[in-house]
């Protein structure tokens, strides 16, 4: 019935001093996504668990099953279809999100 509807999202951004090669990248930005719920006015009783949502390197790639929106400049293949687990900067990365995740 293209009822719209607003979300309020938290996100968490850092600046990464890049750990691993990778030419002509001397640091990157990560950032989190979290859906936040307006329990006050009784939207978090009323809403359904959250879907696993995308990750993202600028454009959407597919979920791998988290509850919250990952941005990255992972390297990806030409497909665009996911990450590339091979790279070891999308490993270096991947290693960075537990941290940031932890500031949230």
């Amino acid at each position: 019935s293209g009822q719209a509807t607003k979300k309020q999202w938290l996100i968490v951004r850092h600046v990464l001093e890049a750990q691993v090669e990778r030419p002509g990248v001397l640091s990157t930005e990560m950032a989190l996504a979290f859906p936040l719920r307006d329990v006050a006015s009784g939207e978090a009783a009323e809403q359904a668990p959250l879907p696993p949502l995308p990750v993202f390197a600028y454009l959407p790639l597919r979920s791998y099953g988290l509850k919250f929106l990952l941005q990255a400049d992972f390297v990806v293949p030409s497909s665009r279809e996911s990450v590339d687990a091979s790279s070891q900067w999308n490993q270096w990365l991947r290693d960075e999100v537990p941290p940031l995740f932890e500031r949230a």
